[in-house]
């Protein structure tokens, strides 16, 4: 999947940032992505391969949705249903390679 520059969730524009892991670091962890509602982005650590990258694009996108459509999901939650998502999309070649 060729991951953009960005996307439009629910008629709102978000970039996608490729970010060193100096730039992803909180509480002394490096974070693989990001959905920052505060400053509306996403970011995605710039060292992952492709096919990571595009499962926690999926799961930043699912973050979003779950913030904006203030459904309460859990992180674990979002953690699967992105991986159920992608796996579903990526198998039946619903995804632009």
């Amino acid at each position: 999947m060729k991951i953009p520059s960005k996307i439009n969730i629910l008629g709102c524009e978000i970039p996608i940032q490729h970010c060193s892991a100096d730039e992803m670091i909180e509480d002394d962890k490096v974070k693989i992505g990001e959905f920052n509602f505060e400053n509306v982005r996403i970011r995605l650590l710039d060292t992952l391969d492709d096919s990571t990258k595009s499962i926690v694009l999926m799961h930043e996108i699912i973050e979003a949705l779950n913030w904006y459509g203030d459904l309460e999901m859990d992180h674990i939650q979002i953690g699967a249903l992105g991986a159920m998502l992608h796996q579903v999309l990526t198998n039946n070649k619903l995804l632009k390679e």
